[in-house]
């Protein structure tokens, strides 16, 4: 697994990926559709954030298309961040008060398995469409390579071992606090400790995805948040994105052998379609795509 994160030292420059020049384009039809309005939404927290004093990132396959081509993977259809728990503790309340954007809210989710456990932003017309945002926390223990791999493993045992009690909660609020009360138990040196050289970022609260292959990373390579180009706009992103990417997903520069999605764009119902057709209609890439009809 070190040999993993070792690549980072030998990695393929962003700007000879293999898809600048494959021919893969961007994503067309009501999955581009689903793109935008994903992106629409993700407008408005950097907005709201920005107003609010609360920082964030862009991660997952929106911080990989970023770092590949600028935009979108072109068979992706969703967007997650990360913030800081204490802005996640009060994200709902202050996203639901500054937005901007009849329909939006922003809500606590679980999945029904009890694995994911995240906020949600998204429309009430447009259940489909979504931004995921998840929290991370401060360990105050300098941790090797090999440490955060297994730390990571030992989140990702804990997730499981939580996610067997969501029969239990009838609210995702008490599902969530029986979670981070599983995770004090269980997980030391959180507390600030002025002697701690190179503090440790992990993410928490029930983020443990299989293809993640660390949950843990230096702190400096994570913050301060920089800012990256993602469909010609500027979002937040980690500090060393490569080491980032690296770490989560090893070689990130390698196509995926089996691309897969979260939404059945070949299934959306026509009063839906159109729903989000309306939300996204503002957004010059939709004008773009429909200049003749619109004229």
């Amino acid at each position: 697994m070190d040999s993993v994160i070792k690549v980072k030292d030998v990695i393929t420059p962003i700007n000879n990926y293999l898809r600048s020049g494959d021919g893969i384009g961007q994503a067309t039809g009501y999955l581009r559709y689903i793109q935008l309005a994903s992106l629409r939404i993700l407008e408005e927290i950097d907005r709201v954030c920005s107003i609010a004093d609360m920082d964030y990132f862009l991660a997952g396959g929106g911080l990989l298309g970023a770092a590949r081509t600028g935009g979108f993977i072109p068979w992706d259809d969703d967007l997650d961040i990360f913030m800081s728990l204490s802005d996640y503790e009060r994200f709902i309340s202050v996203f639901n008060r500054h937005n901007s954007i009849d329909g939006l809210f922003a809500t606590l989710h679980s999945a029904p398995t009890g694995v994911w456990n995240m906020i949600k932003v998204r429309h009430k017309s447009i259940p489909e469409v979504s931004v995921d945002v998840f929290c991370y926390e401060i360990m105050y223990r300098c941790m090797s390579i090999k440490e955060r791999l297994a730390f990571t493993k030992q989140l990702q045992t804990l997730n499981v071992i939580h996610s067997k009690k969501r029969s239990r909660y009838h609210d995702v609020e008490s599902y969530h606090k029986s979670f981070r009360d599983l995770t004090n138990e269980n997980i030391k040196d959180l507390a600030f400790d002025l002697d701690c050289a190179e503090p440790t970022l992990f993410f928490s609260l029930g983020f443990c995805h299989n293809s993640i292959k660390c949950n843990a990373f230096r702190m400096r390579d994570m913050l301060p948040t920089r800012k990256i180009s993602f469909e010609n706009r500027l979002f937040n992103a980690p500090a060393d994105i490569d080491v980032f990417l690296t770490y989560c997903f090893g070689d990130y520069l390698r196509l995926p052998i089996d691309p897969s999605l979260h939404v059945d764009v070949e299934n959306i119902e026509l009063e839906q379609a159109l729903m989000l057709k309306a939300f996204i209609s503002c957004m010059p890439e939709y004008r773009q795509m429909h200049q003749r009809i619109l004229l």
